[in-house]
């Protein structure tokens, strides 16, 4: 419920997560994807993963990391 309250708090946190929904993408890519800037998808994914709703699948990258909604994720957009 409290991670619930995270997301629809924030319409950015939405979005990005349901930009996930589908298949993974890069940040630029969703930056596209949801008409926000990169810097600000950037920022929403780090609070994403802090809470465990999206992932990264390629860790070791400095660069050109590409995201993943987690199956917490998935469930919380079913509540929507």
């Amino acid at each position: 419920q409290e991670l619930y309250g995270f997301i629809i708090s924030s319409k950015r946190r939405e979005n990005v997560l349901k930009a996930l929904k589908n298949k993974p993408l890069r940040p630029f890519q969703i930056a596209k994807k949801t008409k926000y800037k990169a810097p600000n998808v950037s920022k929403t994914l780090f609070q994403l993963e802090k809470y465990g709703l999206v992932e990264c699948i390629t860790p070791n990258k400095s660069s050109w990391r590409v995201y993943a909604i987690t199956e917490l994720g998935k469930q919380l957009l079913k509540y929507k």
